[in-house]
């Protein structure tokens, strides 16, 4: 039963986020969800390297998820991975999605964020991973789009890494990988498209 409700709620969720008579959440957003139900956490984290390596030549769609304030900081990395071959979604990063308020009206403003919103969202399920970029606790002021966008791509069984501290309980999953900097995760992440498992 407990399911049976987390797949509607999902549903209800995807529907109102579009609000567009015409959407309906794709069969392989369901399917990825209802997945996630039925695999417990420990799976989850042992399927990780076996969903990297079996990509078409290792070659990935990633989301990076971070503050919006580090989004010059995030293409930086990105350019490393485009260097790699994947493919960066998360459209963000590249400056086109802050949020001024001066000379909108109040219709512009709630369209703008709107949009940024579905952009987001949109990024976030064309991806195979989702790389988190966190904060130390507490240490910033922030609106938090980080953790929702990690959470989509959690509850959607993707496999999900955290570089930085964790910074919420969902961090502590044994199938979210921690690491201290960029270049543990990027050593980690090389080793695991190679196939080596480590």
């Amino acid at each position: 039963m407990a399911d049976v409700s987390i797949v509607v709620l999902m549903t209800i969720f995807t529907t109102a986020l579009h609000a567009q008579p015409d959407y309906t959440p794709t069969a392989q957003v369901l399917s990825n969800h209802n997945a996630s139900v039925a695999k417990s956490i420990p799976e989850i984290a042992r399927c990780i390297n076996n969903f990297i390596s079996n990509q078409a030549g290792g070659k990935m769609k990633i989301y990076l998820a971070s503050r919006y304030s580090r989004h010059k900081e995030l293409q930086t990395y990105a350019a490393d991975l485009i260097n790699r071959d994947h493919k960066i979604t998360s459209r963000w990063i590249w400056g086109n999605h802050q949020i001024d308020d001066q000379g909108l009206s109040v219709e512009a403003k709630r369209a703008e964020r709107e949009r940024f919103a579905r952009e987001d969202w949109d990024d976030i399920i064309e991806a195979d991973i989702c790389i988190s970029f966190t904060e130390t606790p507490r240490s910033t002021n922030s609106r938090g789009g980080r953790h929702v966008e990690f959470g989509i791509a959690l509850g959607l069984a993707m496999p999900c890494f955290v570089i930085g501290p964790r910074e919420n309980v969902f961090h502590c999953l044994p199938a979210v990988p921690v690491f201290e900097g960029w270049l543990e995760f990027i050593t980690h992440f090389d080793h695991i498209i190679e196939g080596q498992v480590i």
